[in-house]
């Protein structure tokens, strides 16, 4: 009997490190795609062309037509673009970027001079 306490007792420590141990997940939360990216264009420049690359490099967003200084623009995202895009950037100047952002942690994307 006293084998038997104390086996169990042994499985219900151990059950319970486990559950300790594994990632909690946030309740609610589905895995995460962004959807749409707001784009302002804070240049005085306007903004020619804009287009959005998930981390494979598959295209998965890019702006309808140009955005005019101090404006804004709305970029549709692909079903299944991830959080983590590239962006480039062409402007009426000729200037050119690139870079990455978080569209599930922040949404808006300010470009700047």
């Amino acid at each position: 009997m006293f084998k038997s306490v104390l086996a169990a007792t042994c499985v219900l420590a151990l059950s319970a490190g486990f559950a300790e141990a594994a990632p909690k997940k946030a309740a609610g939360k589905k895995g995460k795609n962004a959807t749409e990216l707001v784009v302002i264009n804070e240049r005085k420049i306007e903004l020619s062309g804009l287009v959005v690359a998930d981390q494979s490099g598959n295209q998965v967003g890019k702006t309808a037509s140009p955005v005019a200084p101090g404006k804004r623009a709305t970029v549709k995202l692909s079903k299944g673009a991830g959080c983590v895009l590239n962006v480039a950037t062409q402007f009426a100047d000729e200037g050119e970027s690139e870079g990455t952002t978080d569209a599930c942690k922040d949404k808006t994307l300010r470009l700047k001079d």
